[in-house]
């Protein structure tokens, strides 16, 4: 599989940027992150209890809403704090139809929680302006919460040619933070919520037309991969950024398993989790006991798959070069962030493994390129020995 070549890409990507901003229907996909330029010291807040906080309100508000409006659907026995002046209920007639079954079922549900979710864009913006407070989970006031290199900095700056009107879109870039120990980068959080629902939604039309949950998943996949707008091979992948990005397709997949764990046992990290929502005996959505009583529970949700120094994206033909160069004079700095307790960096072997590992999330397909010869990363690209640290047996880790 090749890209267009650049002169090619750019002429036509020219045309269209001008009405991007406004045909397109995910915000996320305009944030690009750099996880191969990483802080030279601190510590990184681990925000992932903070995810779980933030999740774990939008399930009780989607529940609570839910229930709301089943109340309103079964009518005023359901709901006797509604009456009218003098115990009277006017012209309020119940509807016990297709809006209740829409209410209780996988879908409507998902709907509910979904709104209680900013838009992406809205999203990654909140975590990059106004990102969370660690000192609430226990972090001193100079830990790291969101990372973002400077423009100078930044591997994606000097991609493009100066000409080409790509460029643009590298204005919009994300900073990079760590969850439940997998750095990622504030995009991935507009992906998972936002292009997980789009995917969610198209599985569950396949489900309503007698498809299996297999080919279900299939067809959510093909369509973030090949959708005109939206997919990565389509004009907010490939065509504007000059990069098929495998971190954030997995993201949106994992997005979607996440809407249908809401109702369905799901295989997460290769383990099968039942549904987080239960209906109750009187029709109404309950948070399962083993959420609720789990205040770590969306760390089934995030992992090293988001993370694009581990899981790299594929550049074009003519991105390539200039790819390599920027890891390999990056390739010390990165890589000290993923030392063990003993200050020890992997070797490039282990990188390759785990890029490797990551092609699939845990034995699913979520649309990896699986271009191994022009994918660039820490395990195949050499790096500057102008940067090598001192000890360089630190190197030895297996």
């Amino acid at each position: 599989m090749k890209f267009h070549d650049t002169a090619r890409t750019a002429a036509l990507t020219a045309a269209l940027l001008a009405g991007a901003a406004t045909v397109a229907p995910s915000p996320a996909a305009a944030h690009e992150t750099d996880q191969f330029l990483m802080p030279t010291q601190g510590e990184f807040a681990d925000l992932g209890r903070y995810f779980s906080d933030f999740f774990g309100e939008a399930l009780r508000d989607g529940v609570a809403a839910a229930n709301r409006r089943i109340d309103e659907a079964e009518g005023p026995r359901a709901r006797p704090y509604d009456a009218g002046p003098e115990g009277t209920y006017g012209d309020y007639r119940p509807d016990t139809g297709g809006r209740l079954g829409y209410l209780r079922s996988s879908r409507g549900v998902a709907d509910m929680v979904r709104k209680q979710i900013p838009d992406a864009l809205t999203l990654i913006d909140g975590l990059e302006w106004n990102p969370p407070d660690a000192t609430q989970y226990g972090y001193g006031d100079d830990a790291i919460v969101i990372y973002k290199p400077h423009a100078d900095n930044a591997m994606h700056t000097d991609l493009h040619f100066i000409l080409d009107p790509r460029i643009i879109g590298r204005i919009w870039r994300a900073g990079t933070f760590q969850a439940y120990g997998s750095y990622m980068g504030a995009d991935k959080i507009g992906h998972f919520v936002d292009m997980g629902h789009r995917y969610y939604k198209h599985y569950d039309k396949a489900r309503d037309q007698g498809k299996g949950a297999q080919e279900a998943m299939e067809q959510a996949v093909k369509f973030g991969m090949n959708d005109g707008l939206i997919g990565e091979n389509a004009l907010l992948g490939r065509l504007t950024a000059g990069a098929y990005s495998n971190a954030d397709l997995c993201s949106n997949y994992v997005g979607m398993l996440f809407y249908r764990n809401l109702t369905e046992p799901v295989l997460l990290r290769g383990q099968r989790r039942p549904p987080m929502l239960e209906l109750d005996e009187h029709g109404r959505w309950t948070i399962a006991d083993h959420v609720a009583s789990d205040p770590d529970f969306f760390q089934w949700f995030l992992s090293d798959h988001y993370n694009e120094a581990l899981n790299p994206s594929h550049f074009e033909n003519g991105m390539q070069s200039k790819v390599r160069e920027a890891i390999a004079k990056r390739w010390y700095r990165v890589a000290g962030w993923y030392a063990d307790d003993a200050g020890r960096m992997p070797n490039a072997a282990w990188f390759t493994q785990r890029t490797e590992s990551l092609a699939t999330y845990h034995g699913q397909n979520y649309g990896h390129c699986q271009v191994w010869d022009e994918l660039y990363h820490l395990g195949n690209v050499t790096p500057d020995r102008g940067d090598e640290p001192e000890d360089a047996l630190a190197l030895d880790r297996k």
